[in-house]
């Protein structure tokens, strides 16, 4: 991104690009819009839709809940889901008004919309890796040099799971290094681990639930867990004790925040149009 000609002043001038998985959803956007993008061939070699319960209708959800997952992990997945869902809706209100109104032109409301955006983070969480990397952009702004970013590396994103099959390990030097999990012939598919999950976690993350794979316990499922104070209270944002759990204050700060996202989601909507009507520009 920093070094695209158009892209590196957004990057420079703009302090949520610097988010790794926002700048780069906002990154791969604009690409998937460019006909003579550098990066075209792998682009169109991405999934139009990425099969992840967070887009699943309510009825889709329950059944495949039922079919594919013991009922100890419903819990766990709903969690997983919920979360991504936090993600994706708090990065794209952080960065995009700032884009929408300081270049308008160039990121017109009505091409990079809330589902563009849903798709390009579905790609980011089902496709990355974290790699490190110093960024003096970064520390100029935040005095820190060191980031994690989310990294798309074409072709090694293709390899299916194996559970007997090797992770995918970052180097030294930063580059991503792939093992094949035997000796290969021509025709051979290559497969990769993506790492021992339990069967909640593969279906929030990829999309599909593992054979045999039961036996995986969770390392996530509830929330931020029950982080409370001795006899059982809590210490609250205002510093004031609550017997409410960390759990039950997610889940009331998920209902507030779903209804603020919708009222904002239906303002942009009416933006969208009335940018269309006044030549571009957002107010």
């Amino acid at each position: 991104v920093r070094s695209d000609p158009v892209m590196g002043k957004v990057y420079n001038e703009t302090n949520a690009m610097h988010d790794g998985l926002g700048g780069l959803a906002v990154y791969l956007m604009r690409e998937s819009m460019n006909k003579s993008s550098f990066w075209r061939p792998y682009i169109c070699s991405l999934p139009s839709y990425v099969p992840l319960p967070i887009f699943f209708s309510e009825k889709k959800l329950e059944r495949v809940k039922r079919q594919q997952l013991p009922e100890e992990q419903w819990r766990n997945l709903d969690n997983l889901m919920e979360s991504r869902r936090d993600t994706i809706e708090l990065k794209f209100t952080s960065i995009m008004p700032a884009l929408f109104r300081k270049y308008p032109d160039m990121f017109p409301i009505r091409d990079f919309s809330y589902p563009r955006f849903a798709w390009a983070c579905s790609i980011i969480m089902s496709r990355t890796w974290g790699k490190r990397f110093q960024d003096e952009v970064l520390r100029n702004k935040t005095g820190n040099l060191t980031t994690q970013v989310q990294t798309l590396v074409p072709a090694a994103d293709m390899p299916n799971h194996l559970p007997e099959a090797f992770q995918a390990r970052t180097l030294p030097s930063g580059s991503l290094f792939l093992i094949a999990h035997r000796n290969l012939t021509k025709g051979d598919q290559v497969y990769i681990s993506y790492g021992p999950k339990c069967d909640a976690e593969f279906l929030a993350h990829y999309g599909f639930v593992p054979f045999n794979n039961t036996r995986v316990k969770c390392k996530h499922g509830f929330g931020f867990g029950n982080v409370t104070l001795e006899g059982g209270s809590m210490l609250t944002d205002d510093g004031k004790n609550t017997s409410m759990s960390a759990d039950e204050r997610v889940r009331e700060w998920r209902i507030k925040w779903r209804a603020h996202f919708a009222k904002f989601y239906k303002m942009l909507n009416r933006a969208s149009k009335e940018q269309q009507l006044q030549g571009g520009r957002w107010k």
